[in-house]
């Protein structure tokens, strides 16, 4: 024990004397893992869209004129067949809810284990001397913790594959069912129908469009969770002590996320992301004697690693912070009114423009 100990201070060290070298590998990382978790979006759509939405669109018309054949008298005479149609379509697409999300749970266990393994191959590239026992302290047996912890870890409440049931499996097929009888029950036509479920020029298919950005944004926040549990895992092993928030520099990160940019908290500890669906923000290790230095990316270019949220929103012109934070609200924190953090609620829940006026008499 007291061998690991020392071991672990050594490779602190290290990482003190060679940050910079790991800064770049760490940013460099986040690079490629957004690529990564592209390829599982792709994945899991084209898995939906081929176990639901071709199937349904392809069937649906002739089911639909079979239902509209029996009369005018919804109620007694297309009930029964209408009930059968939205039956069968409400296990297809829980099926093929279910499928996404195995394929998304699977794909972020292999994140975490991918986590894990960076974080040594990147400390053996930014500190050589460390190289022969740094694969000792990040064994397999952390990889395998850190992919566990992506199933026994809830995050936002569920399980990744429970989000995919909750968002694509239940609520698509409710908006599909309702889309279906309010058609019929107005006379719509069965290719005006379709078309409502397909979507058109300026107006999202309910069945073919709005899944496939549900599913991204939930692909992206099992993804920040499952990358959160590998580094957390990486980080405990070599006895790191802390972690800092980091946000996505840009006009769409969340009030939530942007108030919390740059903050440091005990490792396990503190609003560990996702905080919200669709969340891009991340964990970086915090080294005892090393503040951040480099640069970090941002929609605008490069910008020092030291620069937080608030810092990189005062530098931008007025038309971008009220695109940002809204114009009332940018008005009011640019006059000192309102800082971030005081944009949210008690319950870490952004403030509506009437709770802000009355809060803040603005």
């Amino acid at each position: 024990m007291a061998s690991s100990t020392i071991r672990k201070r050594e490779i602190r060290t290290a990482l003190r004397e060679r940050a910079d070298a790991w800064q770049r590998e760490f940013f460099r990382h986040e690079l490629l893992t957004a690529r990564y978790v592209r390829g599982v979006q792709l994945e899991a759509v084209a898995d939906f869209e081929r176990r639901v939405v071709r199937p349904l669109l392809f069937e649906l018309p002739a089911r639909l004129a079979a239902v509209q054949s029996r009369g005018d008298d919804y109620t007694r005479d297309m009930f029964p067949a209408m009930r059968s149609m939205l039956d069968d379509i409400t296990r297809t697409i829980a099926t093929g809810a279910d499928s996404a999300g195995k394929i998304t749970a699977k794909r972020m266990a292999e994140i975490a284990e991918r986590e894990v393994e960076w974080t040594a191959a990147a400390l053996k590239r930014a500190a050589p001397e460390v190289k022969a026992e740094v694969g000792r302290e990040i064994s397999k047996d952390t990889a395998g913790e850190a992919a566990q912890g992506t199933k026994d870890r809830l995050w936002l409440g569920d399980s990744t594959e429970r989000w995919f049931q909750k968002d694509i499996g239940d609520k698509t097929a409710d908006a599909v069912r309702r889309t279906i009888t309010t058609s019929q029950k107005h006379g719509l036509s069965v290719d005006g129908t379709v078309k409502l479920l397909r979507g058109s020029p300026g107006k999202t298919g309910i069945l073919a469009e709005k899944p496939v950005y549900t599913i991204r944004g939930l692909v992206r926040s099992a993804a920040t969770h499952a990358s959160s549990a590998g580094r957390m895992a990486s980080y405990r092993a070599l006895g790191v002590t802390h972690w800092r928030f980091i946000a996505t520099l840009d006009q769409r990160t969340t009030i939530q996320c942007a108030s919390e940019d740059g903050n440091v908290y005990p490792l396990d500890e503190g609003p560990i992301p996702p905080l919200h669906v669709n969340c891009r923000s991340s964990v970086a290790p915090v080294i005892e004697g090393v503040e951040p230095f480099g640069t970090r990316a941002s929609i605008k270019g490069p910008v020092s690693a030291k620069t937080n949220f608030a810092e990189w929103l005062e530098r931008l012109p007025a038309d971008d912070q009220e695109m940002v934070l809204g114009k009332a609200k940018a008005e009011a924190w640019r006059s000192g009114k309102l800082k971030l953090k005081d944009m949210l609620g008690a319950d870490l829940q952004p403030l509506t423009l009437a709770q802000l006026r009355e809060l803040d008499r603005i």
